[in-house]
Formats: structure tokens, C-alpha cells, sequence
């Protein structure tokens, strides 16, 4: 009886299984192309964050009031400042210093503006690599009259200074 609960066993078990074939063999899937990444030029592909410090040349000019005098000369200083961006939108401040030989005579008087500077803050709005922007802040500078030996220097800011007499 032993053999029969044995042999019985051993034909249900053999039953049980199913056979293995080369036909359920499942290839790996063929390899895909890696997927195709678009890198559309947007405002934050260009990051307008951070410090910045530059030179500059250039030439100056201007008028005097009540005079045909008409100071120029080259102008030249540093710039310097700092940008935080958030989305497409910049703000900034921004600070310059300049020295220039604009001068001119005119019969005694001798009219200069050795040096101007600003402090500015800005707003922009930018399209990839560019940015539109405006700015607004307070000037200043010296201005000097020499006449017969004797000189007269006024630092300014803001707007041409008015007498209210």
C-alpha cells in the first residue's frame, strides 16, 4: 500500500507540472531610442543673477546756463552691482563713479565737471538672452568755475540746484 500512496503521489505531482519548451522563450525587448529632450530658449535657460563689475569710456558734453560755454571731453569710470531674478522678472541696484575731462573756456571763465557718479535701482523683464529694463536713482557730481585765479566747486545731487530767494 505504500508503494501505491507513493507511485500515486509521484504521478500527480509529474501530472501537476507542465513541461518546458523552446516555444516560451521570450526574446528581451529590442532596445529603445532614449527619448528626445526639447531645450526650449526660455527666460530661465539665462540666469541674470548675481554680482557684476564693469569699465566704461566714453565722451561727455553739456551746456552752461546763461553762457555760450559748452564743456566736452572724454569720460570714462566703474560700474558695479547686483541683480535677483525671479521668473522672467530682474531687479537690481546698480552704482557708478566717473571722472571726466569735459571743459571749455569762455572769455575768463573756465567751466568743468571733473567727476559724476549715480546710484540706480532697475526692473526688467527678459526674453531668453535678453532683458528690457528701466531705471530710476539719484546723480550727483561736482561742478567747478575758475575765473582770474579764484575757483568755485559745487557738489550736486539730484536736479540742477535752484536758488528759492
Amino acid at each position: 500500500m505504500k508503494r501505491f500512496v507513493l507511485g500515486a503521489v509521484t504521478l500527480l505531482a509529474t501530472g501537476a507540472t507542465a513541461p518546458v519548451s523552446a516555444a516560451d522563450y521570450y526574446p528581451p525587448p529590442p532596445p529603445q531610442a532614449p527619448p528626445q529632450v526639447a531645450y526650449p530658449i526660455t527666460a530661465d535657460c539665462y540666469r541674470w543673477f548675481g554680482p557684476y563689475i564693469g569699465g566704461n569710456l566714453g565722451y561727455a558734453w553739456g551746456t552752461v546756463e546763461n553762457n555760450l560755454a559748452k564743456p566736452s571731453g572724454l569720460a570714462g569710470g566703474l560700474q558695479g552691482g547686483f541683480n535677483w531674478q525671479n521668473g522672467p522678472y530682474v531687479f537690481g541696484i546698480e552704482g557708478d563713479i566717473q571722472v571726466t575731462g569735459a571743459e571749455d573756456t569762455f572769455a575768463p571763465w573756465k567751466f568743468s565737471n571733473p567727476w559724476f557718479g549715480t546710484i540706480r535701482g532697475r526692473a526688467g523683464y527678459t526674453f531668453a538672452n535678453v532683458m528690457f529694463y528701466g531705471t530710476a536713482g539719484l546723480a550727483f557730481g561736482e561742478l567747478r568755475a575758475e575765473t582770474f585765479g579764484l575757483t568755485e566747486s559745487h557738489t550736486s545731487a539730484g536736479a540742477y540746484p535752484q536758488d528759492n530767494a
